[in-house]
């Protein structure tokens, strides 16, 4: 597990309930697993996808949902160069 105090606080409690609704963990799961991680829910997705590495992409995409983002795995996006050249700096570092 990481160290919690090193993840930035985030309560997201919508997070908490999707990954519920999911079956990735039962409530009582993610009550102890909130628990451990001093309510953060930022450090529940850490831990999550550190333990269930082949769900990053599915906890990932719950996280953006959460959150009103839409997640992109890079690890598989192609990217034109000259398109992103066009992109200011500040959206993509």
């Amino acid at each position: 597990m990481n160290n919690v105090s090193d993840i930035p606080f985030v309560k997201n409690p919508q997070f908490i309930k999707q990954i519920v609704e999911q079956g990735i963990l039962n409530e009582k799961e993610a009550l102890e697993a909130l628990k451990s991680a001093r309510d953060n829910a930022l450090a529940v997705l850490v831990n999550l996808t550190g333990k269930h590495p082949a769900k990053k992409s599915t906890l990932c995409k719950l996280w953006g949902d959460s959150v009103g983002f839409s997640y992109l795995d890079l690890d598989k996006t192609f990217f034109q160069k000259d398109v992103l050249q066009l992109v200011s700096r500040p959206y993509y570092t």
